[in-house]
């Protein structure tokens, strides 16, 4: 008769709870710290959509602008809603200048309106420093004097 039954020995049992034990500390020092960071990366994500999602409505307002019955004052519009706060929401600012571009390319302020403007979307950490930050120039007209077609990009 045969007495050999199946089955794990009290020592190779012992041995794998050992090899579990070691195994299962070694991902948790590998995978610890990235679960530890996960809101982080979550806050990261929520802000750059956040500015991007501003960049978008003052692109759209631009587009409406320009495409509308009064396109010469489409920058004006941009201005006045900025000063108006309708873009600083949810912890995101707006910056818009005037600018223009010297002889050697480099941009200029400017105080008075000129043909392009600037916007700046960002969200400003409290200290000052700007993170996400993102920027679109605006040009005066967007069409050719051959094309009256609409901007739609």
């Amino acid at each position: 008769m045969n007495k050999h039954c199946g089955g794990f020995t009290l020592l190779e049992t012992i041995l794998l709870v050992v090899l579990v034990g070691i195994l299962g500390a070694f991902l948790v020092t590998m995978i610890g710290p990235r679960l530890a960071a996960t809101p982080e990366v979550v806050t990261n994500a929520r802000n750059e959509g956040l500015v991007q999602r501003t960049m978008e409505r003052v692109q759209a307002d631009y587009l409406e602008e320009i495409n509308g019955a009064a396109p010469d004052n489409a920058l004006a519009a941009i201005v006045q809603n900025e000063a108006n706060g309708d873009y600083d929401q949810d912890g995101v600012s707006t910056d818009v200048q005037y600018i223009t571009f010297s002889a050697a390319g480099a941009v200029q302020n400017s105080a008075s309106p000129t043909d392009t403007l600037r916007i700046t979307v960002y969200i400003d950490d409290g200290a000052g420093h700007q993170h996400y930050r993102m920027i679109s120039l605006l040009a005066h007209s967007r069409v050719t004097a051959q094309s009256n077609a609409a901007v739609n990009y």
